[in-house]
Order: C-alpha cells, then sequence, then structure tokens
C-alpha cells in the first residue's frame, strides 16, 4: 500500500472515532437533561416548587449557552450541505 492509501486510511478511522465520539457525548448529554428534567418534575410533585423553578431555570441557562450555539452551528452545516 502506497504512503498517500496509509494516511488517508488513517484520516478515515480517526474521522469515524470522532463522529462516533461525538454521537456518544451527545447521547450522554442528551440522557443528563432528561434526568435533570424527570428529577425537577419529581420535585415539583412532591410539592417543592422552588426545587423545580431552579432546576428548571439552571436547565434553560444551560441550553442557551451551551447547547444553543451548537445546534444552530449544525443547522446552518446541514443547510450549507443541501446547496
Amino acid at each position: 500500500m502506497s504512503r498517500r492509501a496509509t494516511l488517508d486510511a488513517s484520516r478515515r478511522s480517526k474521522s469515524r472515532k470522532r463522529a462516533l465520539f461525538d454521537t456518544i457525548f451527545a447521547f450522554l448529554h442528551v440522557g443528563g437533561l432528561l434526568v435533570a428534567v424527570a428529577y425537577a418534575v419529581v420535585s415539583l410533585v412532591r410539592g417543592n416548587v422552588s426545587r423545580f423553578a431552579l432546576i428548571l431555570a439552571l436547565l434553560i441557562v444551560y441550553y442557551l449557552f451551551i447547547l444553543h450555539p451548537a445546534v444552530k452551528k449544525e443547522i446552518s452545516r446541514r443547510r450549507s450541505l443541501r446547496k
């Protein structure tokens, strides 16, 4: 195998590993968010409105500052792929 073919194979392998890591990372974050929302709802059902409000407020802040920019970037990336 030529050196160029070896480098191409290496890049594809790294790309696949990175994509797998990104997918696992995304699922862990979604799972964590769902657990936090479930905990907030359980707190609300038990009558602890202040805890529910605090958890919900922190989740909104987390989404706005951490997740929303990445979501917007992914949407624009997918739109550019269509063109």
